[in-house]
């Protein structure tokens, strides 16, 4: 969608939309310059990073570095992967914050145009939820909660070139997004899920479905149901069935959008759970353990 000869309401609507499925996602979202510099992140990134609250909307913070966060090697290889025109996908790895410990994470990263970093940050987690309760999983559900993105939006001048931004950071991110409506129909996604179910050719095979369609374990689709009317998905494993009929092992997450109490929308991620499934990885890839 581009604002292009939107009304300013629309616009406006628009921006609260983009903004909302980057700032209240359950995974860390990040945008950096090509050294590292983080021009934007997500409240999710920022509480792996250990920045403090709110801090991490606001670009170009001197002390807020991917690569300060990471250890050499790691940035060593995204640096050289990205540069060469590949993405990485689930890397195991940590994040160092100043004075704090070491906090496991996965990342999937690509470059943008400018050289500059799209990070998709999960935490290094063992777990599931839905799941047992009182895991790992159930401490990062727990840190999440919805927050109100008006002040964010109503702040921007630009609008327009704020969801622009915004649009394009979420379409090109090396994790595949999926935005389920009432009645269970997919309103939006990107590439990387086109690519990843084979629709690049055709969206409208993917999006208007029901997302039922997808999902072809029918006991992880109850789950998956139950859990998409009361909140949060974080690891899940599951399959998504591509549009060749073949089955891809992903780990979905996931929360549950809602407006003026009632539901309206999810904020779904889709991860490859074998790195070596995904077309942009390069072939030495197929040789990284798998995070999961």
């Amino acid at each position: 969608m581009t604002s292009n000869a939107l009304t300013e309401a629309e616009v406006t609507a628009h921006l609260a939309d983009v903004a909302d499925y980057f700032e209240n996602a359950n995974v860390g979202l990040v945008l950096t310059d090509k050294d590292g510099a983080v021009r934007r992140a997500n409240t999710a990134a920022g509480r792996l990073a250990g920045w403090p609250a709110g801090s991490t909307r606001d670009a170009g913070a001197d002390d807020q570095s991917v690569r300060e966060l990471l250890p050499a090697a790691a940035w060593d290889r995204i640096t050289a992967t990205t540069a060469a025109g590949h993405a990485l996908h689930n890397v195991a790895t940590t994040f160092q914050p100043t004075g704090g410990p070491a906090v496991p994470v996965v990342l999937d990263v690509n470059a943008a145009p400018d050289g500059g970093l799209r990070l998709v940050v999960r935490p290094g987690l063992s777990a599931a939820v839905p799941g047992p309760e009182g895991t790992d999983a159930y401490a990062w559900h727990a840190t999440w909660a919805q927050a109100d993105i008006t002040p964010l939006t109503e702040a921007v001048g630009d609008k327009a070139a704020e969801a622009a931004e915004l649009d394009d950071f979420l379409e090109n991110i090396p994790a595949a997004i999926h935005k389920i409506v009432v009645p269970g129909a997919m309103a939006r996604t990107n590439q990387t899920q086109l690519q990843m179910l084979g629709y690049q050719a055709d969206p409208d095979q993917f999006l208007g479905h029901i997302a039922t369609e997808f999902f072809p374990v029918e006991a992880d689709l109850v789950v998956l149901s139950g859990a998409l009317l009361s909140g949060t998905i974080a690891n899940f494993p599951t399959l998504m069935r591509r549009g060749d009929g073949s089955d891809l092992p992903v780990r979905v997450y996931s929360t549950v959008r809602t407006i003026n109490g009632e539901w309206s929308n999810t904020r779904c991620f889709a991860f490859y759970a074998n790195a070596a499934d995904a077309a942009d990885s390069p072939a030495e890839g197929q040789a990284d353990a798998d995070h999961g």
